[in-house]
């Protein structure tokens, strides 16, 4: 058998070729025709800061909304301390949080931003 499937929301990694957390088997992945990739939105000047990699002086505020369990944690991990991160069990609980003030940024898929922004 063979399926073809599309998955949106859904990292191509090495990781999940070769055994993918919920099911504990690998996925055969095609080659991609879309590419989207990590981006920062929200307060400017804190969007400046995250995409610098900054986290002092006038950046000392910052806090980024990700999602739990999401590569885009491991990636904002990779450059950012707990501290400055704030996570959020879904999209929808994520982007109500960068709304009420919780965080000043969101790190996320550039397609999500997109909805999330306008």
């Amino acid at each position: 058998w063979a399926v073809d499937l599309l998955l949106y929301r859904d990292t191509h990694t090495i990781e999940r070729e070769v055994n993918e957390r919920s099911t504990g088997a690998g996925f055969t992945f095609s080659s991609p025709y879309y590419y989207d990739g990590m981006a920062y939105a929200g307060d400017e000047s804190f969007v400046k800061c995250a995409e610098e990699g900054k986290r002092f002086d006038e950046c000392a505020s910052l806090l980024i909304c990700v999602i739990k369990g999401s590569t885009g944690l491991d990636f904002v991990h990779s450059s950012f301390p707990y501290d400055f991160i704030v996570v959020g069990d879904s999209t929808q609980e994520v982007a109500e949080s960068r709304s009420n003030g919780t965080c000043n940024v969101i790190a996320d898929d550039r397609s999500f931003l997109l909805d999330v922004v306008t």
